[in-house]
């Protein structure tokens, strides 16, 4: 009796099927999808191909699966409606990312939105060294409100991630206990269960992604086992692993991350070795489906240079460099260099929390630092109306705040733009300048943009905030419903919206009040002394 190997590969129009036995022998099925549920069309394929050969269940030892669900959900940002719980400072970890853009000085680049809106980011207290040790307990009532808030705004999904929970998932485990006693059925993953590594961002996004797209993928696969199981394929069911390998459904429900390419994968690895048998090494591959075109390249290179002006970014990035003595009286050096956000774009706003156009930088993690260095690292976090108001507003930029946990060091900062504020294009206003601060003995004092030799104690913390970059275009022309979100996200206040954008919103119910908006823009138009925009606003 002949034993079957079975291929299924679903796209938005078609879905394909290959039964392949041992000698070689091929039965192909090509039906149309059932884009309302993938499933039905494999399984309806699958009947069809025993109807015609006269196989059964019993001739299928197991069955190969590509699929595009995962990466569909996220192309197409249908995914649950995900919030996230993190450590209080650390809210804007995702959308700040490494700060590094994949291609340099591509002014049409866009950063991906985030998975997790802003306001659906919340934090709690609580603090874990990286070391593991607990610095600060974790304050339950915190989280009890964090998730109230969240549940009210209709979550359907939970991400936790807390700084250093790679060290010690304690606060982590202790908040899953309180979503599952109190939101019993809310899919929820924790970082230290999803990734338990160091490095913030990359566990974040991960934890993030695995979330987002758990529910669709989890509904998805139960109920393509059952549709087996109904025609008598007991077999087990692999699924595609966005690295070409396999991993059983009930592995990919829970950890539906390692599956995102999974269509995609089997497609190039395919693709290659047949290049391989015919005798190419250098190919692109193309694989066009209903909802979504793939690429790939193998051994060759493109690149893409841009020719369009945008507005001031943040100028130079900011080197930090904190230094001195162990208590064993051995050296210690930190050096940091932060840059942040774009200047607002002719055809987009300036893109927040993003390494600037002449330096691709990356900023480094938190988790690291505090493990090789004596230093907290205690937010690192958008600024909100830092960016220059404009019709392409610009980007936010970042906050970093350093604590000193050795005796003594000395403090010495390269900032830019601290006097002359980044320039708005066409119109669009400036950004904030940068701010440098030093906070020891309990009291706050600024210090210039310049800082050379300046003594730290145990305890002190230094902050600083990159400036804001300029935007473009008048802001009196920018959408309303823009500004809005932008409020809701809390990256524009409710007095920037009304005096720099001239909308007004009424926070008890979150809308634009369209006829104080048209009011309000008259009134700043007559105030502002000039009709036609500059080009340069300083």
């Amino acid at each position: 009796m002949s034993r079957f190997r079975v291929a299924v590969d679903i796209g938005g129009t078609f879905t394909d099927i290959v039964f392949l036995d041992a000698d070689g022998r091929l039965h192909i099925k090509k039906v149309s999808s059932s884009v309302e549920d993938y499933a039905r069309a494999i399984v309806d394929g699958l009947r069809e191909v025993f109807d015609e050969t006269g196989l059964g269940g019993r001739d299928v030892v197991e069955v190969l699966h590509g699929t595009t669900v995962a990466s569909n959900a996220l192309l197409e940002l249908r995914g649950a409606r995900t919030g996230l719980i993190t450590t209080r400072g650390f809210r804007d970890v995702l959308e700040i990312r490494r700060l590094r853009m994949p291609r340099l000085y591509d002014l049409t680049w866009e950063k991906p939105p985030t998975l997790v809106e802003r306001r659906l980011r919340v934090e709690v207290s609580e603090r874990i060294d990286a070391r593991g040790a607990v610095q600060q307990p974790l304050d339950e009532a915190d989280v009890e409100r964090a998730l109230d808030r969240l549940l009210a705004q209709g979550i359907e999904a939970l991400s936790v991630c807390l700084l250093n929970a790679w060290a010690n998932p304690v606060h982590e485990e202790r908040i899953k206990s309180i979503v599952e006693r109190r939101a019993p059925g809310l899919p929820l993953c924790i970082s230290s269960e999803v990734l338990p590594e160091i490095k913030e961002y990359e566990r974040t996004s991960t934890t993030v992604i695995n979330t987002y797209v758990l529910p669709i993928v989890r509904r998805y696969l139960a109920t393509l086992r059952a549709g087996l199981d109904g025609i008598a394929v007991r077999g087990p069911l692999l699924i595609m692993q966005s690295n070409g390998g396999l991993m059983t459904d009930a592995a990919a429900a829970a950890r539906p991350m390692h599956i995102i390419e999974s269509g995609p994968a089997a497609g190039v690895v395919g693709a290659q070795a047949l290049a391989r048998r015919i005798g190419f090494d250098k190919l692109i591959t193309f694989d066009m489906g209903g909802t979504t075109a793939k690429a790939s390249i193998v051994g060759a290179l493109a690149q893409m240079l841009p020719d369009r002006v945008i507005a001031a970014s943040e100028g130079g990035n900011t080197g930090v460099s904190i230094g001195g003595y162990h208590a064993d009286r051995t050296p210690f050096i930190f050096v940091e260099f932060i840059c942040s956000a774009w200047g607002g774009r002719p055809w987009a706003d300036g893109l927040d929390g993003n390494a600037n156009l002449f330096a691709n930088m990356s900023l480094p993690s938190a988790e690291v630092t505090e493990t090789e260095q004596p230093l907290e690292i205690l937010c690192c976090e958008l600024i909100s109306d830092v960016g220059g108001p404009g019709r392409h507003r610009g980007g936010m930029s970042i906050r970093r705040a350093y604590r000193l946990t050795e005796d003594e060091a000395v403090l010495q900062v390269r900032a830019d733009r601290h006097t002359f504020r980044p320039y708005g294009l066409y119109g669009g206003a400036p950004g904030k300048p940068s701010r440098n601060r030093l906070i020891a003995d309990g009291r706050e004092r600024e210090l210039t943009a310049k800082v050379t030799m300046t003594p730290m104690r145990r305890g002190d913390v230094f902050i600083h905030d990159q400036p804001g970059p300029g935007g473009w275009g008048d802001p009196l022309e920018r959408d309303p419903f823009r500004v809005l979100r932008d409020v809701a996200n809390e990256l524009v206040s409710l007095a920037s919206a009304r005096d720099d954008y001239g909308v007004v919103i009424d926070p008890s119910a979150s809308v634009v009040d369209e006829a104080a908006t048209t009011q309000r823009r008259a009134e700043l138009r007559a105030a502002r002394g000039w009709a036609t925009p500059p080009v340069i606003r300083r």
